[in-house]
């Protein structure tokens, strides 16, 4: 038993130091600007290292995944699912060879060499999206004749490489739906039915958590089950007798055709008749 809550201990002392470790422990270093020391040990690396997919570290802390998550991406964009940095976009994104992104984003919204995703700029910098996951297009606020819509352009790297230019569009998670001012081009965001939803939705939420006490009311299954039962009953009822009455209803039609026609043919042959008979008149002079 004691050996167990040793190794127990020992198990426990392990994680906590691991997530010690874990998260922006990346103190200044003293011989450089802009430089960062690993944690644990007295390497230096370029602040634009962390995160960008290629482990600087010697135990390769700056690629953590737990600090990706969370760690801003100030200079360059970021994968769209990965939280890899791209430091030097113009040089990764579309450039047809091996992806930096674990996700394969820099290489997958690409005719050629030309960019053809958007960007959503959300709070750890600009990250490459893929326009059919937009909820939709952001305004651009500073333009005030017309609307027009936001771009995120990088300069290209020479005439080889192209600038790289897409649409800033709004995550379908994003928390600007409904905060009072048009982001979308158009205005999506505000919309009224969509605005109303989301309150109601807040409410009902509001309800269930104050009231975590809720008392359900009993009711017999057999009850409703009864009530579809007579409801198909009724719903049959109705397309037979619809059938009934369409086919009495041909007959009729049928039947009163059938009539007009014998009287007709009948009146039409009792004129022929005396005509005929007049019109047959022999002589017999000599």
């Amino acid at each position: 038993m004691p050996t167990f809550l040793s190794v127990l201990l020992v198990v426990k002392m392990t994680e906590a130091a691991h997530e010690v470790t874990r998260g922006h422990h990346f103190a200044p270093c003293k011989d450089g600007v802009e430089q960062l020391a690993c944690p644990g040990t007295r390497q230096c690396i370029h602040k634009h290292k962390v995160c960008d997919g290629r482990k600087d570290c010697s135990a390769g802390e700056d690629e953590d995944p737990y600090l990706c998550a969370k760690w801003p991406c100030s200079h360059g964009v970021r994968c769209e699912e990965s939280n890899t940095c791209l430091n030097d976009p113009q040089l990764n994104m579309c450039s047809g060879v091996d992806p930096v992104c674990g996700d394969k984003s820099d290489q997958s919204y690409c005719l050629h060499k030309i960019f053809t995703g958007c960007f959503a700029n959300t709070s750890l910098g600009m990250k490459i999206m893929n326009c059919d996951s937009c909820f939709c297009e952001l305004r651009n606020k500073t333009s005030k004749i017309r609307r027009e819509g936001m771009f995120y352009k990088i300069s290209g790297a020479g005439a080889s490489r192209p600038d790289i230019m897409g649409r800033i569009c709004m995550e379908r998670s994003s928390n600007l739906f409904c905060d009072g001012s048009d982001d979308c081009l158009f205005g999506e965001d505000e919309d009224p039915e969509l605005c109303y939803k989301k309150a109601d939705h807040v409410q009902e939420q509001n309800r269930n958590d104050g009231n975590s006490n809720v008392k359900l009311d009993t009711f017999d299954i057999g009850d409703f089950a009864d009530s579809g039962d007579e409801e198909l009953d009724e719903v049959t009822f109705d397309i037979t007798m619809f059938v009934v009455i369409f086919f009495v209803s041909c007959a009729c039609v049928i039947g009163i055709c059938l009539i007009i026609i014998i009287v007709m043919f009948k009146l039409v042959k009792m004129n022929v008749k005396p005509h005929q008979e007049a019109s047959f008149n022999p002589s017999f002079t000599r």
